[in-house]
């Protein structure tokens, strides 16, 4: 598990397809690890690379452990699962919307303008080009 202190991470899911598809996008500030990999010891599901910075603050699984005799220690896992949730939910809803409301409902959540087009348009599940036409005609508080 790990604490973001400055760093952009994607997390891609290589059990679809070619391994590609960003499905998880990680600020400074966020607590982030692959759920069932860290807490069943199940194969990971992300592959997790870091875009910018590099300062990561990490707790072991022992070391997670040894935090669960704490009430904290539940309200973390408790925490980092509606998080998930609550992101994977958010995801789905804006796969319905057309793409310019893709776009608008995604800056509002991530600074768009900070990652690579790329992978923007993995997340949003559109193609770069179409991505690209869209933030081009985007106007921030549209």
């Amino acid at each position: 598990m790990w604490y973001s202190l400055d760093s952009f991470v994607v997390g891609y899911d290589y059990t679809r397809g070619n391994g590609q598809k960003v499905t998880r996008i990680y600020l400074p500030g966020d607590v982030f690890t692959d759920l069932s990999s860290f807490f069943q010891n199940k194969p990971a599901k992300l592959k997790l690379v870091i875009l910018q910075g590099g300062d990561l603050l990490y707790v072991t699984r022992a070391d997670f452990n040894g935090l669960r005799q704490y009430a904290e220690g539940f309200d973390l896992i408790q925490h980092l699962m509606l998080l998930e949730q609550e992101l994977e939910s958010w995801r789905g809803w804006i796969m319905t919307l057309r793409d310019e409301q893709k776009v608008a409902e995604f800056n509002q959540r991530y600074p768009m303008y900070l990652l690579p087009n790329h992978i923007c348009a993995s997340f949003l599940q559109m193609t770069p080009s179409r991505y690209s036409a869209v933030k081009a005609n985007f106007t921030v508080g549209s």
